[in-house]
């Protein structure tokens, strides 16, 4: 049985609004309960229809965007849209599903809007999550930063994180990032399944196929054929007692 997902869309320019419910009728799974072009109204709408999901525009009358989700009682995943790229940053640390920055077209947000789907039936639709008070929790996202534009990564999807310099390079399956976190800063924000194996290395242990001892008493850890990470002996009985 396909879901149906409750929707509101706010921007308070009447064409972006316009665009928004166009490209929102693409999609028969999400049902437009509502729009609006003021913080307030955002604010009251989405606390009667408690939707599961909202286009909140980040600069309007009353409240803006930020301010909306700081005022609603329960939050559902959120797709920010702006003309402006400086707010995509505080976007993100709230969890954002994406931001939409002006002018998009139906392929990107198509895109945002996939992101939100899938995020919405991995939580079987009872998916509010409080994103203002949601430090505490290991983020199962980190959004980094590459110049102008913000890439979203699942936490899931990492192999290992590598010091570069002052930084960190993220490593994924099909691709590399520059963070813009030390890799002590990463350390203490990913989840536990995330260890140390060097001095200047953190390795997702759910990506280990299998280690292999060194004769001078330290390991390698074996991602899959083609990527091996030196464990050195101080951090090889951290990770045989976390395998």
């Amino acid at each position: 049985m396909n879901r149906s997902y409750k929707a509101i869309a706010v921007d308070d320019e009447q064409p972006a609004l316009n665009l928004l419910i166009e490209f929102m009728q693409r999609f028969p799974q999400i049902e437009l309960c509502g729009q609006c072009k003021s913080g307030t109204a955002a604010r009251e709408m989405i606390n009667q229809i408690q939707p599961d999901l909202v286009f909140l525009d980040v600069q309007m009358p009353g409240l803006n965007g930020f301010q909306v989700l700081q005022q609603i009682k329960r939050i559902p995943k959120i797709v920010f849209v702006s003309a402006y790229e400086r707010y995509a940053i505080k976007a993100f640390e709230v969890a954002a599903v994406d931001y939409l920055l002006k002018p998009y077209d139906a392929a990107r947000f198509d895109k945002a809007v996939k992101r939100a789907l899938s995020q919405m039936e991995r939580s079987h639709g009872d998916g509010f999550l409080n994103l203002i008070h949601s430090k505490d929790k290991d983020p199962a996202r980190l959004f980094v930063k590459q110049g102008r534009y913000i890439y979203p990564v699942d936490t899931d999807d990492i192999l290992y994180i590598q010091a570069d310099g002052d930084y960190a390079q993220i490593h994924c399956k099909t691709r590399s990032l520059h963070g813009q976190w030390s890799l002590g800063q990463l350390e203490s924000m990913l989840p536990k399944t995330f260890i140390r194996i060097h001095r200047s290395v953190i390795v997702n242990s759910d990506k280990i196929s299998h280690l292999e001892k060194c004769a001078d008493g330290g390991m390698m850890a074996h991602l899959n054929s083609e990527i091996s990470l030196r464990v050195s002996r101080s951090n090889a009985a951290n990770i045989r007692n976390l395998l």
